[in-house]
């Protein structure tokens, strides 16, 4: 089976997701899937690093080599964002392109047509901004630090699971939750990343259709909690609200959860996990700076409306109003508390934070900032780690356990309250 390829880039990620919705819609022939699929990942690794696509001939006809694939990848892509700004002298000529080439297959078209039907569902062509409920909007919890409490609670004894970027719909995530249902676990807490794009199609099949059918398979069913990462946000997080809203993941109206941050407790008040919504400003469209107006140009997008971030933040960080309502939470609670959230606070494989600066060549020791340490979410949540046992992240694909009192690269220039007993994972 050939691994999941995900890229940080709105763009790519919703074109992967309608290509992957037609390959699923119907019977392919395995080794013209194979070709496609290796098509987009060319063409998008192409678009990220800025290479040219280079045209086949005119009479090469081969529909069996990537090449033809990525090319025609790219035909489809501009075409669809010449008609998306109606552009109507581009489409003509990406039209007469296309019309070079003889290729029988339909599917083609079907893929073009979803993802326009993507681009414009969502809020992406006008600028908006992604859907979220906070807690002091008068829609939601209109200043109510309950808005986000799960009335349902934890058992003392329970079992708890917890996983992250399953919602891939492969072999590998049905096999990943058949193995986490033999611990019997009472609860499921997934920290985020329905793949390509967190669709209303990749929700049904790849995160709830998968869960019903493990669930019905294994003869359990449990309540699945669950944080939007940055790739649910490529959809603007409305399917995954959507499925919020489904009651879908749990069983009962108690157990519901109302926002993209949650409060669970155990019965004996002796433990609360508190979910965190990281995705908010994690996601972006994924072009370097130096390249952007170039490739917003190609594909006909006006880069003053654009949707999302164009680079990265510095560092991703939670939203200051949900901040204060984590803040009130740990102040509030007695017990110990399990922080999660979709993004880093260490990585040894990423860059999450920014560099340590120098001066006269040796770094400054007053400098708290390192590249593998996100000091954000440590300034935002490190005066309560006297009260966190463990802090659960995804986004990495990866697992790493930190030790106790861990200090990056022989300690952070930090106050000492940043760096008691904190176990990430």
């Amino acid at each position: 089976m050939r691994n999941i390829k995900s890229y940080e880039n709105q763009h790519l990620s919703l074109l992967k997701s309608a290509v992957f919705e037609q390959l699923k819609s119907k019977d392919w022939d395995p080794k013209q899937a194979d070709v496609i699929i290796r098509g987009v990942d060319q063409y998008c690794e192409s678009v990220l690093k800025n290479e040219e696509i280079k045209k086949p001939p005119a009479n090469y006809q081969n529909t069996w080599d990537p090449w033809i694939a990525t090319y025609l990848m790219y035909l489809h892509h501009h075409k669809a964002h010449a008609k998306i700004a109606d552009n109507k002298q581009a489409e003509k000529a990406l039209e007469e392109q296309l019309a070079s080439f003889k290729f029988d297959n339909p599917g083609w078209q079907v893929m073009f047509d979803q993802y326009v039907k993507y681009y414009w569902k969502y809020p992406h062509h006008e600028g908006g901004k992604p859907y979220y409920r906070s807690w002091q909007d008068t829609a939601y919890g209109a200043c109510d630090y309950n808005y986000g409490v799960v009335k349902w609670e934890i058992p003392s004894n329970a079992t708890i699971a917890i996983i992250g970027d399953i919602g891939t719909g492969t072999d590998v995530a049905a096999a990943v939750l058949i193995g986490l249902l033999s611990f019997k676990p009472d609860v499921i807490l997934h920290v985020g990343d329905v793949y390509y794009s967190g669709t209303e199609h990749e929700f049904e099949h790849y995160f709830i259709g998968l869960l019903k059918s493990v669930f019905k398979d294994q003869g359990t069913e449990v309540p699945v909690y669950t944080l939007p990462g940055n790739h649910e946000y490529f959809t603007g997080a409305i399917p995954y609200f959507e499925c919020l809203d489904s009651n879908a993941l749990v069983q009962s109206e108690a157990q519901r959860q109302q926002a993209s941050f949650f409060k669970l407790v155990t019965e004996d008040r002796g433990w609360q996990f508190l979910g965190m919504d990281t995705g908010y400003h994690g996601h972006f469209m994924g072009v370097k700076g130096d390249k952007l107006e170039k490739a917003l140009e190609a594909l006909h997008v006006d880069s003053s409306k654009a949707y999302m971030p164009v680079t990265p933040p510095d560092m991703v960080y939670v939203r200051p109003d949900e901040v204060d309502w984590h803040h009130y939470h740990l102040n509030q609670f007695q017990g110990k508390s399990v922080l999660l959230g979709h993004h880093q606070l260490y990585s040894a494989n990423q860059t999450v934070g920014v560099a340590q600066k120098y001066i006269n060549g040796k770094p400054d020791p007053h400098d708290m900032n390192r590249i593998g340490v996100n000091t954000r979410l440590w300034q935002a949540f490190g005066q309560y780690f006297n009260k966190v046992a463990v802090w659960f992240w995804g986004h990495e694909h990866n697992l790493g356990i930190y030790q106790d009192n861990f200090r990056p690269n022989g300690g952070l220039n930090l106050p000492t309250h940043l760096t008691t007993s904190l176990r990430p994972w």
